[in-house]
Formats: C-alpha cells, structure tokens, sequence
C-alpha cells in the first residue's frame, strides 16, 4: 500500500519536530553531553562521535558518516520504512490534534496551514492563534503540557516570534 505525503506535511516533519528533542525524549536514545555539546549514540553504527545542527535540524554521525533529518533518524532508528515513519512522526508535529478532522485546512488564497499569506510568502498569524495552539489539548495527547516535546516547541515558537517582533520594531522604528 502506498500513500503520497504532502510537500507541506514533509517539510514540517523535517523541520518543525526538533531533532534533539526527537533522539532524546521520542526515541529515547543514549545521548551524552559532553563539554557543553550534545551527542548522541549513532542508530547505524552506535558510535559517539556525533553532532546536531539545531538550526538546520540535522544530526551527524562522523564514524559512518552519515545524515540525519527526524524522518531518516525515525526509519534508522526504529528500523522500518519511509511510510511508517511518517506515519509515527505525524503524531509528534507541535500542531497536530488528536482527531484528523481538527488540523487546519487550507483554502484557496492561503497558505498550507489554512492561514492567509502575504505576497512575499510569509503567512500572517494572530497573536490569539499562535497562544491557542500552544493551549493542551488533555491527557494522553502528544501535545499536553507534561509532553517535553511539546514545551521545548512552545519555546521554540515564541523565540521565533520574539525574533520577528523585534525586525517589526526595526522596520517600523524611525531612525
């Protein structure tokens, strides 16, 4: 059975779940921390000799040399396919709900979240919207308030939205 992911839900099962976040808290593997810099044991070769690029969300084994996106590190790790592994890391996605019919759905003239965009590509999000996506959802969901996945992308989402504040006020600011 094969099935077609979207181009938008791949980029943000590559993107949006955090790689250290998906090593050591979703797979559980045997991390390290050694002099400040996070490493992790390789899923192919087991060695240490390993790194993470959070801004790239990539991981690194230098031994086998080696790549890794969260999907390639879900099919490595877990040792099952393309599809499979999609399948697990779609339950993880900071925005997904626990019922299918909730995500949001995109319109014409909006972007893949279901949000209006712009012209230069960028999607326009309330204030209300990104809090209310932020909300748990209950008990037993991946996205619940005692979920470190979950929190870590919180903080991600509001460093983010620090950061574009702060070009605003740049960008509106006379000099």
């Amino acid at each position: 059975m094969s099935r077609r992911f979207s181009p938008q839900l791949l980029y943000a099962l590559r993107n949006d779940i955090p790689i250290t976040a998906l090593i050591e808290d979703i797979l559980g593997m045997p991390i390290r921390r050694v002099n400040g810099y996070f490493r992790f044991g390789c899923p192919d070769c087991d060695g240490f000799h390993t790194s993470v690029n959070p801004g790239k969300n990539l991981a690194r084994c230098f031994d086998c040399r080696k790549n890794f996106n969260p999907i390639d590190m879900v099919m490595c790790r877990r040792k099952i396919g393309f599809t499979k592994s999609v399948q697990f890391l779609e339950k993880h996605l900071p925005w997904q709900s626990t019922k299918r019919e909730e995500k949001p759905r995109s319109t014409p003239g909006s972007g893949p979240s279901g949000h209006k965009t712009t012209g230069d590509n960028t999607s326009l999000y309330s204030l209300g919207e990104v809090l209310s996506r932020m909300v748990p959802a209950g008990k037993g969901d991946p996205n619940s308030a005692a979920n470190p996945v979950h929190i870590r992308n919180i903080i991600r989402r509001l460093d983010t939205l620090e950061q574009k504040v702060a070009i605003l006020l740049k960008f509106l600011s006379p000099e």
